[in-house]
């Protein structure tokens, strides 16, 4: 396991082992795609609410005028991606992630900030997820 915390200092932050996982809820996550021609962002929410409510899915968030975030209970989510995919979605990813409980706003300084750090976290072999509660 990677020890060498050191550099998280330079971006103010603190390396916790595990005690902010009761920030997080692991959910199930699909990425669906749905083309729709001429449908704004409004309009796709409207109807990706609808498919959710239809297929079993706690929440759906759209990405942009042709993907949508579906999340739901883990043991549901082969179930919840096959029904998206009957109602005409492609599904571009469906996994288990961790999922923030509450989103927190932050500046444009602090984004570029955690930009740089996300950066050389992920060029680091023993990172193979980050999760973080940014909105």
């Amino acid at each position: 396991m990677f020890q060498d915390w050191s550099g998280l200092e330079k971006y103010s932050f603190q390396y916790g082992d595990g005690g902010g996982q009761h920030l997080f809820k692991e959910k199930g996550v699909i990425i669906a795609e749905l083309e729709e021609s001429g449908t704004s962002e409004d309009e796709l929410l409207e109807i990706a609410t609808s498919h959710a409510i239809e297929s079993g899915a706690e929440d759906v968030t759209v990405v942009d005028n042709v993907t949508a975030r579906f999340i739901c209970d883990i043991p549901n989510l082969q179930e919840v991606a096959g029904s998206l995919e009957r109602q005409g979605y492609m599904i571009v990813s469906a996994n288990q992630e961790w999922v923030a409980v509450r989103l927190h706003q932050l500046a444009d300084t602090d984004l570029t900030v955690v930009d740089a750090l996300y950066r050389k976290l992920e060029a680091l072999s023993e990172v193979t997820q980050l999760a973080d509660n940014i909105a």
